[in-house]
């Protein structure tokens, strides 16, 4: 008989750490060093989505390259 493991991922942001304020602050000092803005409101309608698909919604086609939002999610 083999030997099996299994792992378990839990998502626990809000429950034992809360980063909104540190994501917020970080997303502000994104826009700051690339001159452009990040309000609370916006970016709280974006908060738990990936930071490529914000930044692809905010800069979508025709504003920003891929590789310049590659750049910028990688940031």
């Amino acid at each position: 008989m083999s030997q099996q493991e299994y792992g378990v991922i839990f998502d626990v942001d809000g429950v034992l750490v809360d980063s909104y304020k540190a994501h917020l602050l970080a997303w502000q000092a994104l826009g700051r060093e690339n001159d452009f803005t990040v309000p609370e409101a916006e970016f709280a309608a974006g908060f738990g989505r990936t930071s490529r698909e914000v930044l692809a919604d905010k800069f979508g086609p025709g504003v920003l390259s891929d590789e310049r939002i590659r750049e910028l999610d990688e940031r």
